[in-house]
């Protein structure tokens, strides 16, 4: 047993007494060196993420404050109340939009379109288009929601309203 840790005493010693400093210098070497050489070289610059994107032929992304200072303000208070909706009387609806005027109706392939004439102007309205937007055939921020041609009716709507506002052109009609 004896034998047996002296063995393995002598193969630390010659173990740990071999053993150099990872630049090849001993650790008796490493004692003599003054301290000021041992400081850290400086790293070489490495290319910043910028120039990689731009050499990569890349754009880098907006940051997250750029982004949300790109959309405008929405209401003051989101959990606020939503304003009441605008009760919808004749005499209401015609304020609301101006000099509009049911033309006609025709259907071609299935889809419905309505002739109509808002201030000077006149021509198709097709579902789902919306005033100052898509056409200049309706007032300014109304959307053609339906049209029955049979019964001579169109759905208008507007975002603060409830419900489409329905205009009948032919009032000898019932529906």
């Amino acid at each position: 047993m004896k034998g047996r840790l002296l063995a393995v005493g002598a193969l630390l010693l010659a173990l740990f007494g071999c053993s150099s400093a990872p630049n090849g210098d001993s650790a008796a070497n490493l004692a003599d060196v003054d301290p000021s050489a041992l400081q850290r070289r400086p790293l070489l610059e490495e290319p910043t993420a910028q120039a990689s994107l731009a050499s990569a032929g890349l754009t880098q992304a907006p940051t997250a404050q750029q982004v949300i200072e790109s959309f405008p303000e929405g209401r003051l208070d989101p959990f606020g109340a939503i304003p009441a909706p605008i009760a919808a009387t004749p005499a209401r609806i015609r304020e609301m939009l101006g000099n509009f005027a049911v033309l006609g109706f025709i259907k071609v392939s299935g889809q419905q379109t309505v002739f109509v004439q808002y201030e000077s102007k006149s021509g198709e309205v097709y579902l789902g288009q919306v005033g100052g937007q898509s056409t200049e055939f309706l007032p300014k921020g109304w959307s053609l929601a339906s049209i029955d041609g049979n019964k001579g009716v169109i759905g208008l709507t507007r975002s603060d309203l409830k419900d489409p506002i329905y205009l009948n052109i032919y009032p000898d009609i019932k529906n």
